[in-house]
């Protein structure tokens, strides 16, 4: 194959989980237009080499060698606070073109001549960029200043170089950035024609994939239908697709069940295209179909970004959860009760087949969504009565369902020893199941050990925080309901009244399986054992919690501390400091931990001491102690 000749280069960023959108975009991106190389920045060049190979290598093979470059994202520019669509504005591309797109890598590209289309818009406003700006009257972003889009297509010149200095940035000031970059190169401007086309589905967390009532901006654009049926059908599609990863092959699922089920006669080609009238998106051939937001509804599953993390979310743990599920070779997901069906069928595809057993008075099919993902062979259901379990198979249990097992005294040995079994719960002791009248917090029944638990979920309920988790039991190990337990949760909150430590230290051992959900009882069991001088004990308890609650590490280091263990406390001191980096007693702990050894305390004083908290509390100790620090 003769070398091609790239007109633009397409830039994106994929990292956190977005990698998962990266080869897709390129395949549709590269099928309806040839004139445009690509750049993918990650968050680790090697990991998604590895991960992906088989796509690059194909798609290297399909359109040359120079089609796609890997790239290590650099946010050395930014600062420490940036939001997660920020970095690809400062990227630099390694090959000159004659023009840049910087774009959304969860787009799938449906739409063919994009460069043309952008340099005709540029003519017609005379700018060397094709952009609009945003309509922020009224909103937070209003006050920082005007924003262009995050689609930003652009002459080379007239946005490399970088400007030498950017404006400092913080999570909402991403498209700002942009801004302040063209006008540093242009000066101020005028956008006169409203041109910003999405070229695509935008196959978004944030977006549903279908509502009746949107004209743009959900996922199944239909604008670009005919375009998704040319791409799909296509010969170059199917090779591709088993190369990509299974949560996007779920989601084309959601996708293309979506499809057939607005336009249930369409025949695979393409459809009348629909108008948007009253208030609603109507067509021939269109049956009346509710909101789609399978993706969106459990997008905290997915979102393993930055943000989440600095924030301890526990979001973006479905990737551990399909890890576990691939590291124990658990090929079938058998959910008992449908209530929370839409944070497995958005990853089907890890499995080999998901069954939905249905129990009496189950919720399930939620939507007509489900319906055709059955006629289409993505999940099935079945009813109680026909309940069977397969070896090597993952049951995973729902609220609903496991009370119901719970009032029918069911016999836990018909699932078998061979089946890994996981239980849906959450961290709330007021929560209660839609279909039932018992609580989501699952684990309360049970005081056995997980062999893991994954976070599920994450929402906001009359004032209080509620996570939601799948919590998973050694193999052939029966989590079998104690039907009292709910009675545990009255019995500790009158302790906590009381306010006697050593009784809820008591009662807190007795049941801590059932009790760890909630990180305040574990914070003030950890510092009981602590003040009781149980070092040991509280070593222990931090290490079985860390994971979930990081804040504990401090109470490590200190037990560390007080069992003469210097060397080591600092390192979990210096953990502990990673994620707050802004505690003042950590820090002066630390300080003095190091000073006691005798070694060098400045590198460490100097790297947390402009983030700490109270500073005046931190002089006041350095002058205590004769400590000299500017």
């Amino acid at each position: 194959m003769g070398e091609r000749q790239y007109k633009t280069t397409a830039l994106v960023s994929a990292t956190g989980y977005y990698h998962i959108f990266a080869i897709p975009y390129i395949a549709s991106y590269s099928f309806f237009n040839k004139d445009t190389r690509f750049e993918i920045f990650v968050d680790d060049v090697e990991e998604f080499n590895y991960k992906y190979s088989g796509g690059i290598s194909k798609l290297t093979e399909i359109h040359g060698d120079g089609i796609i470059t890997v790239r290590q994202i650099d946010v050395s520019a930014l600062g420490s606070e940036f939001q997660q669509a920020t970095p690809r504005f400062v990227q630099i591309p390694t090959v000159k073109t004659d023009y840049v797109y910087i774009g959304d890598v969860d787009i799938l590209i449906l739409d063919s001549m994009i460069s043309d289309q952008h340099i005709h818009n540029m003519l017609a406003n005379d700018l060397p960029f094709s952009n609009v700006l945003r309509n922020d009257a009224g909103n937070a972003h209003f006050e920082i200043g005007p924003r262009l889009t995050g689609l930003h297509f652009s002459e080379w010149g007239a946005y490399y170089p970088l400007p030498e200095t950017l404006t400092k940035q913080n999570e909402i000031s991403s498209e700002h950035l942009l801004y302040e970059i063209v006008r540093d190169k242009l000066g101020d401007f005028e956008i006169s024609t409203d041109f910003r086309p999405m070229h695509g589905f935008h196959i978004s967390d944030k977006l549903h994939t279908w509502d009746p009532n949107s004209t743009e901006q959900i996922g199944l654009h239909t604008d670009y239908l005919t375009g998704y049926f040319s791409l799909r059908g296509s010969e170059y599609w199917n090779i591709l697709r088993p190369l990509f990863s299974e949560i996007y092959l779920s989601w084309l699922d959601i996708i293309d069940s979506t499809i057939d089920m607005v336009w249930p006669e369409n025949n695979g080609i393409s459809v009348p295209r629909p108008n948007y009238r009253d208030g609603k998106i109507t067509g021939p051939g269109m049956s009346d179909c509710p909101k789609v937001s399978d993706i969106t509804a459990c997008r905290h599953q997915f979102l393993d970004v930055p943000s989440q993390k600095k924030e301890f979310t526990e979001a973006g743990q479905i990737f551990d959860f399909i890890d576990y599920i691939k590291r124990n070779d658990l090929r079938k997901l058998v959910l008992i009760g449908g209530d929370y069906v839409e944070h497995f069928s958005t990853i089907n595809r890890v499995f080999s087949g998901m069954t939905i057993l249905k129990t009496p008075g189950d919720r399930y099919p939620p939507n007509g969504l489900y319906d055709v993902l059955e006629q289409r062979g993505v999940i099935e259901s079945i009813s109680w009565d026909d309940a069977s379990f397969e070896a090597g198979s993952l049951v995973v249990i729902s609220p609903q369902a496991y009370d119901y097992m719970a009032k029918v005294d069911f016999d836990w040995s018909a699932i078998g020893s061979d089946v890994g079994i996981g239980i849906i719960t959450s961290d709330s002791d007021h929560d209660f199941c839609e279909t039932a009248e018992c609580l989501t917090n699952t684990r309360i029944l049970t005081n056995l050990d997980r062999e893991d638990s994954f976070c599920i979920q994450r929402k906001f309920e009359d004032g209080h925080e509620i996570r939601y988790y799948v919590d998973v039991y050694p193999m052939g190990v029966s989590p079998v309901p104690d039907k009292d337990g709910a009675s545990i949760i009255n019995e500790i909150q009158k302790i906590e009244i009381d306010g006697d430590d050593e009784l809820f230290a008591e009662f807190y051992e007795s049941n801590k399986y059932r009790l760890d959900y909630d990180k305040k009882r574990v914070d003030r069991y950890v510092r009981y054992l602590y003040s009781s001088e149980l070092y040991e004990e509280c070593i222990s308890e931090v290490d079985r919690n860390r994971d979930k609650n990081p804040a504990l590490l401090k109470m490590r280091a200190r037990a560390m501390r007080n069992s003469g263990d210097l060397e080591n406390c600092i390192n979990f001191y210096r953990m502990h400091l990673m994620n707050y980096p802004d505690d003042t007693d950590c820090l002066i702990e630390m300080v003095e931990a190091i000073k006691n050894m005798g070694a060098d305390f400045t590198p460490d004083l100097n790297r947390y001491s402009e983030m700490t908290r109270n500073r005046k509390q931190l002089d006041e100790w350095l002058s205590k102690n004769g400590v000299l620090h500017k």
